[in-house]
């Protein structure tokens, strides 16, 4: 038996308490993602799987009590930690400048082939 929490997190309250009752129909995938624009259909895919192992197992009342009661925190919101100085990150800007030379080199090479062959 897996933890419902972990499926929650991964599910997110608002979808769970949105669409709880249709989680099992072969069409809330698309309804989901016509509702959530900014979702991919990867992220709904793995969102409705995880909804709908908490009703398979027969978790639902115990993850919509807490959510209605509070006792629910979701992991994500908490802060992390996270370099947002750019000029401190040295390595990522010599790899997107060594990118941007392969990139380069690969349009000039792809020219110089095009105007030899004809």
């Amino acid at each position: 038996m897996t933890n419902w929490q972990d499926d929650l997190e991964t599910v997110g309250a608002d979808i769970f308490r949105r669409y709880r009752k249709r989680l099992m129909a072969p069409d809330i995938v698309w309804q989901i993602r016509r509702d959530y624009p900014g979702l991919g259909l990867l992220d709904v895919l793995v969102r409705v799987y995880a909804g709908r192992r908490i009703l398979r197992e027969g978790q639902d009342f115990a993850a919509l009590a807490a959510i209605h009661d509070g006792r629910w925190q979701q992991v994500s919101a908490r802060p992390t930690a996270r370099c947002t100085d750019w000029r401190r990150d040295r390595l990522s800007r010599a790899l997107v400048t060594v990118g941007g030379g392969v990139f380069l080199g690969f349009c000039l090479l792809s020219l110089m082939s095009l105007s030899i062959a004809g």
